[in-house]
């Protein structure tokens, strides 16, 4: 054995451990376990996390393998992840347990400490990735290892649009968990989504059958999809409710967007002077509602907006942004007026000074053509499409709501009336977070979106002379309890033909928490056709009204009104009834009275089911000339009834028992081009009386009771 003096051992051993610890960065900084699957227009790219922290991840890819540090130099960087980007923090926080992301609902949850980055793919290529680390301390370890932290087969891509991924069913609030994974790029399928790669937007789900309606959720400032993922109440309705979350002092972006410089990940920002307001957040709910149409399969027509707060506020400008595509709205304690000064609350104006720049700065919006005080200004929108009109909306908002504030509404009041906006109003003396208890919460039904579509007119009123009075927007002025056109409902079957357009008004009673307002006896106002199908207005045409009484059908007002130069017509000064009137407008040329809505009601009368022997079908006609009602079997043949008399309000007709074959029947009444038939089968079955000389059948036999008889 050699002898090594001591001194040479301590050399050794120290020139030993620093070799050692210069290797140690380049090992430990090898991602491993990397890994690349393609579905739904979208690239999941995963790994397997280093130990420790502090650590950032590098993805790239390439139209040919990456298998060495040179080739990194032709790939393309995609962007960066930071520690544990496979876990889901949003709803670790939000539920108060750790949970992690799936790349695809069939796939189980990834190791929260592993890493996940996924991209939206811009053409049909095959592709490799490949993904390093780098820390603060080491810089980037350019070491590629094919099969460890570079793939080795070629990954299929094909330009899709992206679509949410489901990830977990949620309990309370019952649903479904979706996220959807965007980033800076843009496809024919896919808008870019938001300022940085691999960005993971959560978005809850309640699905619905399809050929329902679509209801768009939002929550308030600082809140959660979770606060807002409930429905209408319609038959077969999917809901999404849409999150909106900034991971900063900022916390939300009123469901808009914000400028090009601004960072969302960290605190700190300035009012920007120049540059563009981007709408990333009003590109994703676009861009969701175009998924749930493949998706779900819902009624394009029925797409209702829902929210409070700041969803209150996605909810109302939805309706003024995009009147073609929103059915309705239903919103609490919005905020209407983004210039409105002074603001109600100084936080919220330091945060849209920070997204959005300064009213004085007034930066452009992209997308819109206008800039972000026009175009967050419910008053500018409204006039500037005064001639097709916003959304119907249903509202409530609170004289003692210091957050968006109640002299703002005043406003917004005096636009909508003189713009002929309409909607309902209603306002009590709520703060911003009492509208679950507030004075008109008995109101608040959002049943009552049902009964408009984007495929169905709908009158707009204004200039009510039952409405309330707001004040001047101090506390002391004004109806502490108030509403607008709230009196004042109409039957969803509107009759709108090329000829006439008519409807039925009624005035209904108001419900409180204390009390119940009756509908008046009467009252005024001024009607507008909106969201016209068939009967289209002219500028400058001349066009005859009539308004009758439901209960007699006594014409009370008439006359002619022309269109102003835009094509718009509004009936002044409208006399209702508590019981009812039918409103009719048409053409000059037409001087006969236009065919009517559908009968109003029809309804069966049977000792008993099936039927045997008597019955009878009772129908309550709607106003106008009355119908007819037939019965129809489950081959389509028709058995006339009877037609109603002119001036019948109700007729009744027997059911031909002894024209009827055994089986299952319909009835159906039919007024002008109308009809409505019954909820419920008539199940008709036939009896039978022997007698000495055989059988008598009362109706036609069946032909193996046939046989039985002639045998006898």
């Amino acid at each position: 054995m050699r002898f090594v003096p001591a001194k040479c051992h301590w050399a050794v051993a120290l020139v030993t451990a620093l070799l050692a610890l210069a290797t140690v960065p380049a090992r430990a900084a090898l991602v491993s376990n990397v890994q690349a699957t393609h579905h739904g227009g979208q690239s999941f790219i995963t790994w397997s996390g280093l130990p420790g922290g502090g650590w950032r991840y590098r993805v790239y890819t390439a139209a040919a393998p990456i298998t060495a540090a040179g080739d990194l130099a032709s790939a393309t960087w995609l962007g960066t992840a930071g520690d544990s980007s496979a876990s889901d923090r949003r709803l670790s926080a939000l539920l108060g347990t750790p949970l992690s992301y799936r790349t695809d609902s069939l796939a189980a949850p990834l190791p929260p400490s592993g890493g996940l980055f996924v991209t939206t793919c811009t053409s049909a290529a095959s592709r490799w990735y490949a993904v390093t680390a780098e820390s603060a301390n080491a810089g980037e370890d350019r070491t590629v290892l094919a099969g460890t932290n570079a793939t080795t087969l070629a990954l299929a891509e094909r330009p899709d649009a992206a679509r949410p991924i489901w990830q977990r069913t949620l309990v309370a609030p019952r649903g479904e968990d979706h996220v959807l994974w965007g980033g800076p790029q843009a496809t024919a399928f896919t808008p870019a989504l938001w300022p940085t790669a691999s960005h993971a937007f959560h978005v809850g789900v309640l699905p619905g059958l399809p050929g329902g309606a679509l209801v768009l959720g939002a929550h308030g400032r600082g809140g959660s999809f979770l606060n807002s993922l409930s429905g209408a109440g319609t038959p077969d309705e999917t809901v999404l409710s849409i999150d909106d979350v900034l991971e900063n002092e900022d916390v939300g972006d009123f469901y808009l967007g914000f400028q090009s410089a601004y960072d969302p990940a960290q605190g700190g920002n300035v009012p920007p002077l120049t540059g563009t307001i981007t709408p990333w957040t009003e590109r994703r709910v676009m861009h969701l509602m175009g998924w749930s149409a493949t998706r779900f399969a819902h009624d394009p027509e029925r797409v209702y907006c829902i929210g409070s707060s700041m969803g209150g506020t996605f909810a109302m400008f939805m309706a003024l942004h995009h009147p073609d595509l929103v059915a309705a709205s239903f919103l609490y304690v919005p905020k209407l007026l983004f210039n409105y000064t002074p603001d109600a609350s100084p936080v919220i104006r330091a945060s849209l000074d920070r997204l959005w720049g300064t009213i004085v700065t007034d930066l452009p919006v992209a997308d819109a053509g206008t800039t972000i005080g026009t175009w967050m200004d419910a008053r500018a929108q409204v006039r500037a499409d005064r001639v097709q009109g916003c959304a119907p909306v249903i509202g409530f908002v609170g004289r003692n709501d210091q957050v968006v504030g109640w002299p703002e509404k005043l406003p917004w009041f005096a636009a909508a009336e003189s713009s002929l906006a309409g909607g309902w109003w209603f306002w009590d003396g709520r703060s911003h977070d009492e509208s679950q208890s507030a004075t008109w919460s008995p109101m608040q039904d959002t049943h009552a979106l049902g009964q408009f579509r984007r495929d169905r007119s709908w009158p707009a009123l204004t200039h009510c002379n039952k409405n309330g009075d707001p004040g001047d927007g101090t506390t002391t002025s004004g109806d502490t309890l108030g509403q607008l056109n709230g009196y004042v409902v109409w039957d969803s079957t509107i009759s709108d033909y090329a000829s006439f357009w008519q409807l039925t008004f009624h005035l209904r009673t108001l419900k409180t928490r204390f009390a119940t307002l009756p509908a008046p006896d009467s009252l005024t106002v001024d009607v507008t056709p909106r969201r016209l199908q068939s009967f289209h207005l002219l500028p400058g045409a001349a066009y005859k009204f009539r308004v009758k009484r439901v209960s007699d059908r006594v014409e009370g007002q008439s006359g002619v009104v022309t269109a102003d130069a835009q094509g718009v017509v509004t009936l002044k000064g409208v006399r209702l009834h508590r019981s009812g009137d039918i409103l009719t407008l048409q053409r000059p040329e037409n001087d006969a009275v236009p065919a009517v809505t559908g009968p109003a009601s029809l309804a069966l009368f049977a000792p008993r089911q099936p039927l045997r022997g008597d019955g009878a079908v009772e129908v309550r006609w709607g106003p106008g000339a009355p119908g007819r009602v037939d019965l129809f079997d489950l081959a389509g043949r028709r058995v006339p009834v009877g037609e109603g008399r002119m001036g019948e309000p109700i007729s009744h007709f027997a059911v031909p028992t002894g024209r009827l074959t055994a089986g299952v029947w319909f009835a159906r009444a039919l007024q002008g081009r109308n009809g409505l038939e019954v909820p419920h089968a008539l199940q008709v079955r036939f009896a039978v009386r022997r007698t000495r000389q055989g059988c008598c059948c009362r109706n036609i036999c069946r032909s193996r009771r046939l046989r039985r008889c002639r045998q006898r």
